[in-house]
């Protein structure tokens, strides 16, 4: 009996034991469980905080993006502007030196054919006057003017020269700053 008793206070103590154990591993189980739970919502929380957070900084980069954009979209429109009417500047400089250059190569023409028409006419003044043959008369009369009109001619011819110099120097510049502007655009 007394066998009995010890193998029943055992079998409790065992059952108690087997009980107390799966007792704690129950309430641990569940402890944990609750722990994760309130792990898993803070995470949760903290996920969607974030979240905002990332999308608030996007729509504020977006919006600084935007306004970077149009202000520098203006200032290009601006330069733009500014450079095509410099073009248009040019151009109307250009057009105005070239007419003045064809009026002064007009007038060089101009000079030359009375030029022609004088020593023509001092030629035969001289035939008459000297007694000249029309050659001699010639001769003379060419080694005047030419002695005369020598230095007035070389004058024009320099000026239009350093005209015809200039007006090449400008299309060239103008054709650079064409290309550029082309080139960085």
């Amino acid at each position: 009996m007394l066998v009995e008793i010890s193998t029943g206070v055992m079998v409790s103590g065992i059952l108690f034991l087997t009980f107390t154990h799966y007792l704690v591993y129950f309430v641990t189980k569940k402890v944990i469980e609750a722990n994760n739970n309130v792990a898993v919502r803070e995470a949760k929380a903290k996920a969607k905080s974030i979240e905002k957070n990332a999308k608030f900084l996007l729509k504020e980069a977006e919006i600084k993006a935007k306004e970077y954009e149009a202000q520098h979209r203006q200032e290009f429109q601006k330069k733009l502007a500014e450079m095509e009417n410099i073009e248009q500047e040019k151009i109307k400089e250009l057009t105005t030196r070239e007419i003045e250059l064809q009026q002064k190569k007009m007038e060089a023409e101009r000079l030359k054919s009375q030029y022609q028409k004088k020593l023509k006419e001092v030629e035969k003044l001289l035939e008459k006057s000297a007694s000249l043959s029309k050659e001699e008369a010639r001769e003379t009369i060419l080694k005047q003017v030419e002695e005369e009109e020598k230095q007035r001619i070389l004058h024009i011819i320099k000026k239009y020269e350093r005209e015809a110099k200039e007006r090449g120097k400008e299309i060239a510049n103008y054709l650079i700053a064409q290309a550029t502007t082309r080139y960085a655009g």
